[in-house]
């Protein structure tokens, strides 16, 4: 089966830095990142990597989508997708493009799970911005809209990567702006340039008769909830089976107060000024990979002292660190290890090549051959590092 031709174009951007080029990474994440809607001019071509047309062609032509996944929408309704079954779900082609030559947009949800530059920017972002994130498709012809005002309960980086777009942003309120609101700004999206639309802002987005593709790539905010339940949790783990732990709800106002109290120490004790990154490090650590096979190989190769490898995973997590020992985690996975190792751990995580003889040497670890060797045979199988194919 045909897969999508990813080097047709040129090299996509891979990482943040890439993207909101020419700005400072840093400075975007400070003074703008979840709080200000930015609009970012950059050069024609600068996103086509992303998702040629023909990428996008190869995915519809070769792959069978859900309907959840794969969709029309055309003025605020989602239109029933034209498909007719033969063995399996196919999309009718000449009614589609009927569709799409009535003004319907196409949607193509999850577009990172169809094409492998997208899905490493996404997988990158991801451990960048440290939330969940996807990417959106949406591709238009003609003038009418897809939808409405709406705005979105994630933060968003909306992509121009074919045509253009016209954009009307307003700011965030309790209610849909009216005919008579003044918005942020309103303008046409040009191909390489791309808008920040922090969640809460209302935006409308119209065809300009014009074959136009945008992703919106979407990162999920952490919501306070979640961390506090997560430190409530954390806070009764270890006396969840000691007798008076269970809520006093039959007890005496003394029995309560005292549990209430002894909540209070517990949760202050679980508090700790570093509560966000320790919150952060086990949601990631849990995170499991993306499938990323090798076929025909059924395993990871031999690790031998100059096999090139990397990291395969947005981060590593130290998860306890004691006087001798160092435990690494990784989805359900943990391993013990030397705290001697600890540096050329880090090393590895800059994402590059590295050899194994090169990670010994730069931090004289030749002690420690054998057990680096077992190490990082058993972090290939589990596919934390890779073997990169030169």
């Amino acid at each position: 089966m045909p897969m999508p031709n990813e080097n047709t174009v040129p090299s996509p951007p891979r990482t943040l830095t890439e993207v909101v080029h020419p700005l400072q990474p840093a400075r975007f994440l400070r003074a703008s990142w979840g709080k200000r809607f930015v609009h970012l001019r950059g050069p024609k071509g600068k996103f086509a990597g992303l998702m040629p047309w023909e990428a996008l062609n190869s995915i519809l032509t070769h792959h069978t989508l859900p309907e959840s996944q794969l969709m029309l929408w055309r003025s605020k309704q989602l239109l029933k997708l034209p498909t007719f079954k033969h063995r399996i779900q196919k999309l009718r082609t000449p009614e589609v493009l009927d569709e799409l030559g009535r003004g319907a947009t196409l949607v193509l949800n999850a577009a990172e799970t169809c094409f492998g530059p997208l899905r490493d920017l996404t997988d990158e972002l991801q451990a960048e911005l440290r939330g969940e994130t996807f990417a959106n498709l949406y591709a238009s012809w003609k003038t009418e809209p897809g939808f409405g005002v709406h705005r979105d309960t994630q933060h968003t980086l909306i992509l121009q990567v074919h045509g253009r777009k016209r954009w009307t942003v307003y700011p965030p309120t309790p209610t849909e702006p009216g005919r008579s609101a003044r918005p942020l700004w309103s303008g046409v999206l040009e191909d390489g340039e791309m808008l920040h639309i922090p969640k809460g802002f209302w935006h409308f987005v119209v065809p300009v008769d014009e074959p136009s593709l945008h992703l919106t790539v979407s990162v999920l905010p952490t919501e306070p909830g979640e961390l506090l339940q997560w430190v409530a949790t954390q806070a009764v783990d270890d006396s969840r089976w000691q007798p008076g732990s269970d809520v006093p709800v039959v007890g005496s106002e003394v029995e309560r107060k005292r549990w209430i109290q002894r909540m209070r120490k517990q949760l202050a004790r679980a508090f700790t000024d570093d509560v966000i990154e320790r919150f952060l490090e086990h949601r990631e650590a849990a995170v499991p990979d993306r499938p990323r096979l090798a076929f025909p190989a059924l395993g990871p190769s031999r690790i031998g002292l100059d096999t090139p490898i990397r990291l395969s995973r947005p981060r590593l997590h130290i998860v306890r660190a004691g006087p001798d020992r160092i435990s690494l985690r990784c989805g359900d996975c943990t391993w013990s290890m030397a705290k001697p190792a600890l540096p050329a751990l880090k090393t590895l995580s800059d994402h590059e090549p590295h050899t194994l003889r090169e990670l010994l040497e730069q931090h004289d670890l030749g002690r420690l051959t054998a057990s680096m060797k077992e190490l990082f045979q058993d972090l290939a199988k589990h596919r934390v590092i890779t073997v990169v194919r030169r």
